[in-house]
């Protein structure tokens, strides 16, 4: 039955996704609060009802915006009000902002080593802030210095990742990577390398230089960014020297 107009005008959230709507089209989302933000996302996969309350009560469950959307989706399905449609649409745009940046540094045409570090040091530390175990990340460049890709090559546990020869090889020769880049993660936060970590970054270098693929360094994230600096470029390390031989 149509409620009477007098009903309609009383009730708080008459047309209120009608105003959330206007508010993104005329000023963006940046300034808006994060359960508006989380109502407006919701509106994609609830197309009726009323959802600032699941926008509030999402956010109350995991802490804040940014922790709804790491969220597992089956436990985004224990909020009441979240399908399993909505989980994984939620749960999904992570990925999608990375994939945003990959395809936006794609077109991307570094003038310096140090800023090609810089970006990859804040890419591992995006893909792995959450996660306790080490990953390797492979940024391959173009003899124009152009970003051809950033992959994930491998993972391992809180205190070792496996450097695969093979993978990264087959990497570089898929997207014709003329010069390589790899960097990794230490979960516990000291970004010095191992002896390990060195060895095995010799023994690439080693295996790369006869294909005519240049390891131009390899970083080791801390826990520090993106405030600081945080990481550890093998390259730079006076102690090392294997860009030196």
């Amino acid at each position: 039955m149509t409620k009477p107009l007098g009903e309609a005008a009383n009730n708080p959230h008459s047309g209120h996704r009608s105003r959330v709507r206007s508010k993104v089209a005329e000023l963006g989302l940046e300034g808006m609060p994060e359960h508006e933000v989380l109502e407006y996302l919701l509106f994609h996969t609830i197309p009726r009802g009323d959802v600032n309350a699941l926008a509030h009560a999402l956010i109350n469950r995991f802490g804040s915006f940014a922790g709804v959307l790491d969220a597992h989706p089956r436990d985004l399905c224990g909020v009441d009000g979240v399908g399993e449609t909505t989980a994984l649409f939620l749960s999904s745009l992570p990925s999608v902002f990375r994939l945003y940046r990959r395809s936006k540094q794609s077109r991307t045409r570094y003038r310096s080593l140090r800023e090609l570090e810089e970006d990859l040091a804040r890419e591992v530390y995006l893909r792995v802030v959450d996660r306790r175990v080490e990953t390797l990340v492979m940024a391959c460049l173009s003899n124009a210095n152009t970003l051809l890709s950033v992959q994930t090559v491998s993972t391992g546990t809180v205190n070792a990742v496996n450097l695969p020869f093979r993978e990264v090889v087959n990497i570089a020769l898929s997207v014709g990577a003329v010069r390589v880049l790899l960097a990794h993660n230490h979960p516990e936060g000291d970004a010095v390398p191992s002896r390990d970590d060195i060895r095995v970054t010799q023994e690439l270098m080693d295996i790369l230089r006869p294909l005519g693929i240049e390891l131009l360094d390899h970083i080791i994230v801390g826990a520090q960014l993106p405030d600081g600096r945080g990481y550890f470029s093998m390259r730079e390390s006076a102690v090392i020297g294997l860009w030196n031989s």
